[in-house]
Order: C-alpha cells, then sequence, then structure tokens
C-alpha cells in the first residue's frame, strides 16, 4: 500500500470547454491551453513528485520509502485510465516502457522512428532484457545509487516518460493517417486513439499538473528543460526555457494541422501527413537539447549516475547518425564507467552530433556562462572529403542520413515509416520543410543528364523508374512482393545510392554546365566580385553534396567505411575487393583511386565553371561519368560473385543488392549493346522464381566487356578484379576455360523471352 504523504502545494491543471463542447484543460497555468480533456495523462507528473519526495525524504525507515516509491513507479497513484470502476485503472510509469497500456504502445512502438532508433542503438542491451529495457534502466537506479536515489525518478523522466512522449507525437500522424472524415472531428477529439488527442497527450505528459509557469517548480519534462536551460543559459530573460516555448509553438502548429474535420481524409490529406511528420521531427530535435544538456552537465560535474542515465537516452539516437562516432561514445559512456580524463573527446563526439540530432550549438549553449563556452557549429564552407565548396550545401549533403535512417527503420520492418522518410525527408532542410528522396527521384529537371536520362527513360518505360522500384519494395507489391524483408531493405538502400542520387548528383552538374550555356555563371557585380555567387558554382557544389554526403567529413579520405552512404563511400567500399584503393601513411583510412581521380575533376570543374570555360566543363562531366561507372561495375561484379550460389527463392539481401547495382547501369548496357543487356538482366535481376546468376559470373563480365567494346567508356583497368574476376580481358578470359561469348546466353535470353522481357521485369 502506498503511503499518501507530503502533499505540497500544486498548480492545477484546469478543465475547460470549447466551442466544440469538447472539455480541454488548461496546463502550466495557462501556458498552454488544449483542446481535449488531459487532465488525467497530466496527472502522471504528481506520480513523479510522490516519487522524489519519498525518496528524499530523511525517514528513518529509507528501505520502506524506497518500496513505496517502486509501487507508484510500477502501478502508478494519480494519473486514471479508467476511473468509473473501483479501485479506478491507473496508467503508471513503468507501463510507458512495458508492454502495457491496453496494447497501444505495443503494437505501434516498432514502427517509430525514435523508439527503433533507441533499440538500434541499445541492441545488445536489448536484446538481454526484451522490450522493457528502459524499466530496467530505472530499476537499477533505484538502488546504484544509495547516495542519491532520488536519481530514479530523474532517469524516469528522462527515459520512461521522454519515450512515451515521443510515442504520442507520433501516434498523432499514425492516427492522421488512419480517420475517417465522420470521426476526426467528432470522436478524433474525444478518443485516444486519434490525431488531435494525441497531441494534447504529448503537451499534457510534457508539461503535467504542477507546474510553475516559466519556472524549474515542477515535475515532469518541462521542468526538466527548464532547469537544463538554467545550467546552459538557453532561458529567455531569466524565464521559459527557449526549448519549452519552442515545443509549445510546435504543439500549436501540429493542432493547426488538424484544425479542420477533413485535415487527414480530404483532398489533401497527404499534405497534412506531410505537415505532422515535419512537426513531430522538430519536436523529437527540441526534445533532445535538455537530455544533451544533462548529459554534459553530469559529465563535467563527474555525476556518474546522471551520465549513466543520459547516455542511455541520448546515445542510442546517436546510432542513426555516425556509426563511429556512435561505437565511440557507446564504449565510452554505457559500456564502460565514464572516466573524466575522456571529456574532451567525448564532449566533442557529442558536438558533431547535434547537426545529425536536429539541433545547434546555440540550441545548447554555454554551460555556466564560462565552464564550457558554446561551441561552433560546422561553417558553411567546411570541406567536403577534400573539396571546399563556396556555396552553403551543408543541408543537401544531410540527404545520406535519410539513407542512413531508412535502412535502420526498415531492418525493423518499419517499412511504413520508411516510407515517410522516403516521401517527405527527414534531414535534409529545404524551404521551411525537407528535401526528399522521393522529390530527387521523379524530379523533372533530370531530363538535363543527356543522353543518360534519355536512355534509362526509354529503357525502364517510365521516367520515374527509381522511385517505381523503391515504391514496390516499401509496399511489398511486384518483384518485391515475396521477397524478405532484408531483401527489400537492401533494394531500398542501394537504388537510391546507385540511381537515385547518382542520376540527381549528375543533375546538378549538367545544371551548371547549362547556366555555362546561357551566360549565367558570369558574376552580377563587377565591382564586388563576390557579392553574387555564380549560379552554377552553387549547381557544381550540390552535385558533389550528393555524391558525397555530410557522414564523410572534411578529410580527403572521408571517414570510415561504416559511415558513408553515398556514391563516395560505395567507391571506397569496392576497391578494397578489387585492390584499386590508394593507401597512404598520413590517412587512417584507404580511399580508391577512382575518388580521388573525381576530387581532381570536381576541383578543376569548379574553376571551368567560375571561367565559363564551357566546352571544357561538357568534357569534365563526361570523364565524371566514367569514373562513377568504375564503381558501379565493381559493384554489380562484386555481389555477382556473392550471388552465383544462392539457390531460387533465396532469402539472402546480395541478390537484392545485385539488382539494384545491376538496374544502375542496365540500360546504358542494353543501349550499347542489346544482346549484352539481356545476358546481364538474366542473371541479376531480382525474381524470385529464377536463380540468380544462372549464366555463372562469366556472363556477368561478358555482358559488361560487350558494352564496353561497344562503346561505353568504361576504362577497365580501373575497375580491377575481385578473386580473379574483372573486365580486362587478360583478367576476363583467365576466369574460363571455354568461350565464353557463347556461354550460357541461350538459356538466359529463352528465360527472358517466357517472363515478358526486359521493360516488364524490371519496372517491378
Amino acid at each position: 500500500m502506498v503511503a499518501s504523504k507530503l502533499i505540497p502545494f500544486v498548480v492545477t491543471a484546469t478543465v475547460i470547454g470549447n466551442h466544440h463542447g469538447v472539455k480541454g484543460t488548461i496546463l502550466g497555468g495557462g501556458i498552454v491551453s488544449t483542446y481535449t480533456d488531459v487532465q488525467p495523462q497530466a496527472d502522471i507528473a504528481l506520480d513523479l513528485r510522490d516519487m522524489e519526495d519519498l525518496l528524499s525524504s530523511s525517514s528513518n525507515d529509507a528501505l520502506k520509502d524506497i518500496e513505496e516509491a517502486k509501487e507508484i513507479y510500477f502501478s502508478g497513484k494519480h494519473s486514471a485510465v479508467d476511473d468509473t470502476v473501483q479501485p479506478p485503472v491507473m496508467r503508471s510509469l513503468f507501463q510507458m516502457s512495458a508492454d502495457t497500456i491496453n496494447g497501444e504502445f505495443r503494437s505501434q512502438r516498432m514502427h517509430e522512428p525514435t523508439y527503433l532508433f533507441h533499440i538500434h542503438g541499445l541492441r545488445n542491451e536489448a536484446e538481454q532484457t526484451g522490450n522493457n529495457y528502459l524499466y530496467a534502466v530505472v530499476y537499477k537506479s533505484f538502488f546504484d545509487d544509495v547516495s542519491n536515489p532520488a536519481l530514479a525518478v530523474e532517469s524516469a523522466v528522462a527515459l520512461n516518460l521522454w519515450m512515451f512522449v515521443s510515442h504520442e507525437i507520433y501516434d498523432a500522424i499514425e492516427d492522421c493517417k488512419a480517420a475517417s472524415v465522420e470521426i476526426n472531428r467528432e470522436v478524433g477529439l474525444t478518443r485516444n486513439d486519434h490525431a488531435a488527442h494525441a497531441l494534447d497527450e504529448a503537451i499534457a505528459y510534457w508539461i503535467g499538473t504542477g507546474q510553475d509557469g516559466g519556472r524549474n517548480r515542477g515535475h515532469a519534462l518541462y521542468s526538466l528543460a527548464q532547469r537544463a536551460g538554467e545550467l546552459f543559459g538557453t532561458n529567455v530573460d531569466g524565464g521559459e526555457a527557449k526549448v519549452n516555448t519552442e515545443i509549445i509553438e510546435l504543439y500549436h502548429e501540429g493542432r493547426s494541422v488538424l484544425a479542420f474535420s477533413d485535415s487527414c481524409t480530404g483532398s489533401e490529406n497527404d499534405d497534412a501527413l506531410a505537415r505532422l511528420h515535419s512537426v513531430a521531427n522538430r519536436i523529437h530535435a527540441r526534445m533532445m537539447i535538455p537530455l544533451m544538456q544533462m548529459l554534459i552537465h553530469g559529465m563535467r560535474e563527474q555525476d556518474i549516475g546522471r551520465v549513466g542515465i543520459y547516455a542511455r537516452a541520448v546515445v542510442p539516437q546517436i546510432s542513426a547518425c555516425s556509426e563511429s562516432r556512435y561505437q565511440f561514445l557507446k564504449s565510452t559512456l554505457i559500456d564502460n564507467d565514464y572516466t573524466h580524463d575522456l571529456f574532451l573527446d567525448v564532449l566533442h563526439a557529442l558536438q558533431r552530433s547535434f547537426d545529425c540530432l536536429g539541433f545547434s550549438c546555440e540550441d545548447i549553449g554555454a554551460y555556466k556562462t564560462s565552464v564550457i563556452a558554446e561551441c561552433a557549429d560546422v561553417p558553411a564552407d567546411y570541406p567536403i572529403a577534400g573539396y571546399t565548396p563556396t556555396t552553403d550545401v551543408r543541408e543537401h549533403a544531410k540527404i545520406d542520413l535519410d539513407v542512413k535512417q531508412i535502412e535502420i527503420l526498415s531492418m525493423y520492418n518499419a517499412f511504413t515509416t520508411a516510407g515517410r522518410y522516403y516521401m517527405y525527408g527527414k534531414n535534409s532542410k529545404e524551404d521551411g520543410g525537407y528535401r526528399s528522396l522521393h522529390g530527387l527521384a521523379t524530379s523533372t529537371n533530370r531530363a538535363q543528364v543527356d543522353p543518360w536520362f534519355n536512355i534509362f527513360n526509354s529503357y525502364f518505360g517510365s521516367e520515374d523508374y527509381a522511385d517505381v522500384s523503391i515504391r514496390a519494395a516499401l509496399d511489398e507489391t511486384g518483384a518485391w512482393a515475396a521477397a524478405s524483408k532484408e531483401q527489400r531493405s537492401a533494394s531500398i538502400v542501394n537504388t537510391a545510392k546507385t540511381s537515385v542520387m547518382t542520376m540527381y548528383g549528375l543533375r546538378e552538374f549538367y545544371d551548371a554546365r547549362a547556366n555555362c550555356l546561357s551566360g549565367g555563371n558570369v558574376k552580377s557585380s563587377a565591382s564586388s566580385p563576390r557579392t553574387s555567387i555564380h549560379r552554377g558554382e552553387s549547381s557544381w557544389d550540390r552535385g558533389i553534396a550528393f555524391f558525397t554526403g555530410s557522414l564523410e567529413g572534411g578529410k580527403e579520405d572521408g571517414s570510415d567505411t561504416i559511415d558513408g552512404q553515398l556514391f563516395f563511400n560505395v567507391a571506397k567500399q569496392m576497391c578494397v575487393y578489387f585492390g584499386t584503393c590508394n593507401s597512404r601513411p598520413s590517412s587512417s583510412f584507404n580511399n580508391a583511386k577512382v575518388n580521388e581521380e573525381l576530387l581532381a575533376l570536381f576541383i578543376s570543374g569548379k574553376g571551368l565553371v567560375v571561367a565559363n570555360t564551357c566546352e571544357e566543363l561538357s568534357s569534365t562531366i563526361k570523364q565524371i561519368e566514367s569514373l562513377l561507372l568504375v564503381a558501379l561495375f565493381q559493384g554489380t561484379v562484386h555481389f555477382a560473385i556473392l550471388s552465383q550460389n544462392e539457390e531460387r527463392g533465396t532469402t539472402n539481401s546480395d541478390v537484392a543488392i545485385a539488382d539494384a547495382y545491376t538496374k544502375s547501369i542496365l540500360p546504358l548496357i542494353h543501349h550499347y549493346d542489346e544482346d549484352a543487356g539481356l545476358l546481364l538482366e538474366g542473371n541479376l535481376v531480382y525474381s524470385h522464381t529464377r536463380q540468380p546468376v544462372v549464366g555463372g559470373i562469366d556472363a556477368v563480365t561478358q555482358s559488361l566487356n560487350d558494352a564496353i567494346n561497344a562503346g561505353l567508356t568504361v576504362d577497365c583497368t580501373k575497375v580491377g578484379a575481385q578473386e580473379g574476376v574483372g573486365l580486362c580481358p587478360d583478367e576476363f578470359f583467365s576466369n574460363s576455360s571455354s568461350d565464353t561469348h557463347i556461354s550460357a546466353p541461350i538459356s538466359v535470353l529463352f528465360e527472358i523471352i517466357i517472363l515478358g522481357g526486359a521493360s516488364l521485369l524490371l519496372l517491378s
């Protein structure tokens, strides 16, 4: 039985009515008025209050107080789920992380990005404790720090409550998607399974009953943000924390999306989903700020208990950013006891993660004014793998984070959420919204890439060929209807890398060329040459950002191969297999020779853009195209080798990756030699009913060589060889004891004819 003791002054939430006849709630003494009754949700803060009072008590029976606090944590006390029965059914902080609450969280959280990134980042620990990992962290804190048992309350706020607020925010998107026009307004405002109410619940949990607006007197996340803001000087004029102000503004923005009865069901329902997606992502980024501030605070003060709590709140989310940075932080802060001698290294790694997490150095502020100075964000001219842009393309480069996060989501079978990241974007900001892979895959501007785009369009019978393939894998349709989730994930990610980003990166180079030919690259102000940037410069810089991405960093050799996501990383991975890397003692990582050649062309091409030297610029772009094909050829051969022993109907993801690489070059192969195209298609285009690489690896290399011999510009010596398999004559013919030009194609061609031809196969 939980004792009812120590009930201090409470700033109560007030239930009000609105013009729809539905009761709302005033929170924080008037800082927010919700549209629906969320008083019971706000009352979870009173559980936190009572737990804190018990655990901070100077009672002579400390063990009894701990047990009472644990009872509140597990069973709840103030927040009623159903008060029509006696005793009332209570929600609890424990249930916010466990498989309860009427099954709501259990069924939905496996599609929510914040939760999945957390599970991904704590995958080893989560495997040991199941889905109740966050509860396990809180439970341990009841006992681990006997000098400060109140940390259990702080961990419940930072882990259980924080994650459940995130759940409610993403729940609003799911509810909007599922809503019907009859219930969006009438029932949606009063039931927990509809979007309008979900946002009200989120803000109620964030602020909580007992919160004094603009102060740190409270018990829930709003109060935590106030305390963190005081430490880092981010409370506005000593009042409300900037992050609290922004979250409340975003809450109102989200509610405005749902202001009309047909918001989620009318003709513009997709726009509502996109806007809610944007709001949810921005709220989540704001929510991370106080967690990061408190982690840095714990590290600086050598408060090991708080470091343990906030490391487990922050570091798992970084697993969706840089893998190498995440591994370092996890090893330093979670797997091992934090030691202060690593403070500067850890701080730097955290600061380098701010941008990916969605906030800036200014958002975090300076710790205690001068103890830790405010950091500096990456400057606009920060190099991209050795190339220094003259225009700001930092946001463009962050499209690689979408690729990485889509891969994580699809790994956990969250294809619906991965589809939203693909359709609406997540990390690359553009014009108040997000740039998306879908937008790049369907842009009509790609037609500038002449003749490649026309060749691809003609072959596939669709301008949106890559989008068609990705959406089929997302929706489990067409050729991907019988595929494994690993194959679908691999197809989506690798099609984005090899087809979407390659073609759109080239589009930017061709745009620079078009501006050159039209004279549009001339500076508009002769008296101040840098007051007006060449339009072509911006296009050229964007192209390099799209080929390289943000995760490669500034050094010429880029970052670890576990980090990069775009073409630059593809080339680095493939060079290891084909013996085409350059290794320098001064570098921590190997780089592909083709990347080094591309960097030289990127730099010289920029000079040609500035100088308006259009003919030479055109030649440079053609050289870039030829070098791009080197890595794509390598990838095709590499995954053909990995797939050649797989059986029909295999669930192995290698065959899906082989399919993606093949489709990135197949229209060109077919354009230069139709038989070579049919041969390559019959061996590597994915089909659940056909054995992969049915003609053997020689059929694959033959098709590539035939296209080269027919005029496709690829230097076989740059491709190299893997396990003796290459494209140059000596390497190629050494693989076969027979005349490879007559091996297997008849059966392959017969199978292709029976299945309906190239375009039908590839568009699925």
